[in-house]
């Protein structure tokens, strides 16, 4: 008797202690439950609409406009309003961004029709950002973006499609130490305007690709430093460029390419150079180790002689000729009208359509106009006809024939295509 009701006691306290255990694994379980749901709705926080005591407002009545700058809210993800209300006056007040300022917020995006600030340098210099939409911002008015984007360590990707920029005129180190920046669409940026781009992708140190096709730099007269520690590029295509607004300008080309490491090609026509700067050459190429001209001409073997013989020398900035010429650039491939079989063109004539392609290069960029005796057509595309290219870019404004029919089909070769610049409309 006494056996067994000592095995009913053990019995009872093994059960008690299997009871005991799998409630602590319960608590445990409720506890890392609820540990997670907090770290979900930390991780889902919802954005917050911000209100004028997130900012340092100033408040114009005249014009009905709030200038808003150095947000102080707790939010990290936040949307900017069009319109604000101050205390004593219920009517709305048109919101005019005009600096960020924040170690804290990580997100932020705009209402339709926010104005950015005449005056946007260091406008979103953040080192918590992470992401920016920037589709609702009306930055019409803006002259200044010098510094806009300065420091951005967590950037990953930026897209100014659409950002209206014909007014600026300050691009100084815009995109200066995004170092995380990898994807930059800079599609439809107007720089007709723009005197400075010194800095501009300095330190961008992630970046492998940049299209600057659309960029016009007729105005430029400050370039130094504008690829600085670009390590990741390889292939740079600055055949739009043009350096005529450097002439008399200081040391208008100062390191642009300085300490690109992987830089290997260099696109760039005749309008764009850094040999004659009207001043004794400088630094420009320091450490591109890998920079190659189009006919050979290699960083690595320019003889180190003191003077201008030093490899990273102003004086290689121009299109490679060869021994008795030696550049780092290597001609961009931009098609002209010799090279084609065309009709049109004629002194009454606006356009040139273009039926195919006799020239000698490989590798081909079409551009929107072409020039027959200092006149400018319009560039019609209606066919290429050629099994010797491997590689077509279509400039911008390209129009496209009315019947476009087997406009690549005996392109055999051919193994890159870009139409993104081709109208389509007609």
């Amino acid at each position: 008797m006494k056996k067994r009701f000592g095995m009913r006691i053990a019995a009872f306290a093994m059960a008690g202690l299997l009871a005991i255990s799998e409630f602590a694994a319960a608590g445990e379980s409720i506890l890392y439950a609820k540990e997670n749901e907090q770290e979900d709705t930390a991780e889902s926080e919802d954005f917050v609409i911000t209100t004028p005591k997130d900012w340092n407002c100033t408040w114009d009545p005249d014009t009905h406009t709030v200038t808003i700058k150095d947000y102080e809210g707790s939010a990290k993800k936040i949307i900017v309003p069009k319109t604000m209300s101050a205390e004593n006056d219920p009517n709305p007040y048109q919101v005019i961004f005009r600096e960020l300022n924040s170690n804290t917020v990580t997100d932020v995006s705009f209402e339709q029709g926010v104005k950015l600030a005449t005056n946007a340098s260091y406008a979103f210099s953040c080192v918590t950002l992470e992401n920016l939409d920037l589709t609702g911002l009306d930055t019409s008015g803006t002259t200044d973006m010098s510094w806009m984007f300065y420091n951005c360590l967590k950037l990953e990707t930026l897209d100014l499609f659409g950002m209206d920029t014909s007014s600026v005129t300050n691009m100084q180190a815009m995109f200066s130490r995004c170092s995380a920046l990898v994807n930059l669409n800079l599609t439809g940026i107007n720089t007709s305007a723009v005197t400075r781009m010194d800095e501009m992708f300095s330190y961008c140190s992630a970046l492998t690709k940049l299209d600057l096709s659309g960029f016009d730099t007729k105005k430029v007269s400050n370039f130094s430093e504008m690829f600085y520690e670009c390590q990741e590029i390889e292939e740079l295509d600055l055949s739009a460029f043009d350096s005529s607004g450097t002439s008399g300008a200081n040391n208008p080309y100062g390191n642009m390419f300085s300490h690109c490491v992987n830089l290997q090609t260099i696109y760039a026509t005749d309008k764009f150079s850094t040999k004659d700067s009207g001043i004794v050459p400088l630094a420009v190429f320091d450490s591109c180790v890998k920079l190659t001209g189009g006919k050979g001409t290699k960083y690595s073997e320019i003889s180190s002689t003191v003077g201008t013989g030093f490899p990273y020398s102003s004086k290689y900035g121009r299109i490679d000729g060869g021994p008795d010429s030696p550049g780092y650039f290597t001609k961009a491939p931009i098609t002209e009208i010799g090279d084609w079989d065309y009709t049109g063109g004629g002194e009454n004539d606006t356009t040139v359509i273009l039926t195919g392609y006799i020239g000698e290069m490989e590798h081909i960029v079409i551009p929107a106009t072409m020039q027959i005796e200092n006149k400018e057509y319009q560039v019609i595309l209606r066919e290429v006809n050629s099994a010797y290219l491997t590689s077509i870019k279509i400039a911008k404004g390209v129009k496209a024939a009315t019947d476009s029919s087997d406009m690549f089909s005996a392109c055999n070769n051919l193994t890159k295509l870009d139409v993104s610049g081709l109208d389509t409309s007609g």
